[in-house]
């Protein structure tokens, strides 16, 4: 089983690309956890495709809270320069949960009622 579910806040407002035919969201989601008097933060590389792109695109900015379901990927390739061979671990996200979300004629953002898109 291949599942992840984590809530957090975009560190940074989506980076979206068209890919031939299909729409690409990337963005990363910090995640902050308390050990006795210490805190933590954990940082994900998420990736998202097709339709909920746009819901992203429309909802969703810097800062903005949200509760993400998907799989754990990883890309490989071998850098150019050193010849070293690279790992990139990511989400690939499949199910959003909007927390907290911008207004589509505003920069304001709203908290009360939670989007589900899946």
């Amino acid at each position: 089983m291949n599942n992840i579910n984590i809530i957090g806040n975009l560190t940074n407002h989506p980076e979206l690309h068209l890919i031939g035919q299909s729409e690409l969201a990337k963005f990363t989601i910090a995640y902050n956890k308390k050990i006795k008097d210490k805190k933590e933060t954990y940082f994900f590389n998420c990736e998202l495709w097709g339709g909920l792109v746009k819901v992203v695109k429309r909802y969703v900015g810097k800062g903005t809270k949200i509760a993400i379901t998907g799989e754990l990927a990883q890309s490989s390739w071998t850098d150019k320069e050193s010849g070293k061979k690279r790992v990139k671990d990511y989400i690939r996200v499949k199910d959003i949960n909007i927390l907290t979300w911008k207004n589509e004629d505003s920069n304001e953002e709203n908290q009360g009622e939670n989007k589900s898109y899946y």
